[in-house]
């Protein structure tokens, strides 16, 4: 049922969001081809993207058109561009409202019915779902001291 599936008063989205924030991170940006392809590799590499780990449903990644319908904005704040890197099922996004009238406002790789990662609008809180977590390498590097004679 839209909106009690989390005892903690979260969507399964935003509970899939709270963990990746908890890591460090925030849901995948997947704004090119290459990450895209990665992310669905490590899945397939890892035997992620069927029974009993998904039972091929999907896995949530940080895209959502919540605050503006059909206005895609990834969770780092950057909106899809027009000509930017996209990998929709055919006929998605839809933004179906059969199970929420709400519709469909956040984003997943969906493993059913042979679409193999490709992306498709999702309720944010029909199922739990897997997700993608990235998390930026913060890493700091600095000169060394000059050495005084």
């Amino acid at each position: 049922m839209p909106g009690d599936a989390n005892s903690n008063g979260l969507t399964y989205q935003g509970y899939a969001a709270d963990q990746c924030a908890a890591r460090g991170g925030y849901l995948a940006n997947l704004v090119d081809s290459e990450i895209d392809s990665m992310v669905k590799n490590f899945i397939a590499d890892k035997g992620l993207d069927g029974p009993p780990c998904i039972k091929k449903y999907g896995f949530f990644i940080g895209l959502s058109d919540a605050t503006t319908e059909g206005t895609y904005v990834w969770s780092n704040g950057n909106p899809i561009c027009p000509g930017s890197f996209t990998n929709w099922a055919p006929g998605e996004p839809n933004n179906n409202t059969r199970k929420d009238p709400a519709g469909q406002d956040c984003v997943q790789l969906w493993y059913r019915f042979g679409h193999n990662g490709l992306w498709d609008d999702e309720y944010c809180n029909f199922r739990p779902k897997g997700y993608i977590c990235e998390i930026p390498n913060h890493c700091c590097c600095s000169e060394a001291p000059a050495d005084h004679i």
